[in-house]
């Protein structure tokens, strides 16, 4: 009987090792994975031509960019390299980098919130038309997502503000500003 015992106990502690190192080797594997998809971008140059061909089918204008990249983990991150976007009247936004974080829950839901959008030495062209419309309003066609911004960040970029006047154009450039654009009861401030 002392052996038997003896057997079933070190049988039990042989079980209890193999269970262990199993979930050692699980956790190595997730947490492998984890840093993987944390550290390292996944290069989507090859669905730029999908891509490209979805978005400009929702647009009065065009969309262009040269790289696109994306790390998943903690939270989706898209990298677009020589982004330009042109509306029906002229170009809206030309920037080198432009750098999306994204929530990941709403995606499933269709709706987009971008919790920081960063743009890299860029030029933005904004127009207040005669008739009182903003070049930025007139771009997208269709509404088929919920888009919301939370926070926008400029870093070494000019915009440029022209404002129609029924006789006279007023333009203004604005170069090396600091600002916070920010949510009121009353739509957006600056």
């Amino acid at each position: 009987p002392d052996k038997s015992v003896k057997r079933a106990l070190m049988e039990k502690k042989r079980k209890k090792k193999k269970v262990r190192a199993i979930v050692i080797i699980f956790a190595v594997i997730i947490a492998s994975a984890f840093t993987y998809f944390s550290i390292i971008p996944i290069n989507l140059d090859h669905k730029i031509p999908e891509l490209r061909a979805r978005i400009k089918s929702n647009l009065y204008g065009d969309i262009k960019f040269a790289k696109l990249s994306m790390k998943i983990l903690p939270s989706p991150k898209l990298h677009l390299k020589e982004f330009t976007l042109t509306s029906k009247t002229g170009p809206v936004v030309d920037a080198e980098d432009i750098f999306l974080h994204v929530k990941l829950l709403p995606l499933i839901m269709k709706r987009v919130i971008i919790k920081q959008i960063t743009f890299a030495d860029t030029d933005l062209f904004v127009m207040l038309k005669r008739d009182g419309t903003i070049n930025l309003k007139e771009i997208r066609k269709v509404r088929r997502l919920d888009i919301r911004l939370k926070g926008a960040r400029f870093i070494n970029s000019r915009f440029r503000f022209v404002h129609e006047l029924p006789d006279e154009t007023f333009q203004t450039e604005f170069a090396e500003l600091t600002g916070r654009i920010y949510t009121s009861s009353n739509g957006y401030g600056y």
